[in-house]
């Protein structure tokens, strides 16, 4: 264990799909979780797979569901684990620490709260930005997908956007000059609103995917 902390260990997988949908034979399930102080590694904190993991609650309406199934989670000890059908018809399964860290400056990072941090106009006006800096390279709804750009930043207290960076390394057909741009955008953005547990606003590690038609 490193010199961030975490709390808790552990995870029960039905509890986990029960909140999100069932799971799909050809398809695997990913969450996000919630904790308090214990152990773990800094990195490991906000790996591209725990802020991945952390995209399914995002996509949950910030409502008194979403606050209980938080809670059904801390409850089993808040690992999750993904479950995968291989090739030959077995199963596989992999264990995801979702855990709050603290960070460099001894600040408390959540990696999901009981309310999501919103971007101002929703998913929709942030797709927009996207889309009015890259052009028409940006993926659609009903566009195939060729590559995806994928970017961290914090949600502070206070609706602020800091720490933004990029979340794993971009294959070499996806230009500098492009990462750049969604980085910048991301710079510029205006206050979101903040992350919420027990009704006070937390720092929330948050993940932007863009996705590219070429």
């Amino acid at each position: 264990m490193g010199a961030a902390d975490r709390v808790g260990a552990g995870f029960v997988g039905d509890v986990v799909y029960d909140q999100i949908g069932h799971m799909k034979a050809s398809s695997f399930s990913v969450v996000w979780v919630f904790v308090f102080l214990h152990a773990a590694m800094a990195l490991e904190a906000q790996s591209i797979a725990q802020l991945y993991a952390a995209q399914a609650f995002h996509r949950m309406k910030n409502s008194p569901k979403k606050v209980e199934a938080v809670g059904r989670l801390k409850e089993n000890n808040w690992f999750v684990v993904d479950t995968f059908i291989l090739l030959d018809n077995t199963m596989e399964f992999q264990k995801t620490d979702l855990a709050p860290f603290i960070d460099d400056n001894g600040s408390v990072v959540f990696l999901v709260a009981e309310a999501s941090p919103e971007y101002p106009g929703g998913d929709v006006a942030m797709q927009k930005v996207f889309s009015d800096l890259l052009g028409n390279i940006v993926s659609g709804p009903q566009d195939e997908v060729h590559s995806t750009i994928a970017i961290k930043f914090l949600v502070n207290e206070d609706g602020r956007v800091t720490e933004v960076g990029t979340a794993q390394e971009h294959p070499e057909w996806i230009s500098a000059a492009r990462i750049e741009t969604c980085l910048s955008a991301i710079n510029t953005m205006p206050k979101w609103r903040p992350g919420l547990y027990e009704g006070k606003p937390v720092r929330v590690k948050m993940l932007a995917t863009i996705n590219l038609k070429e």
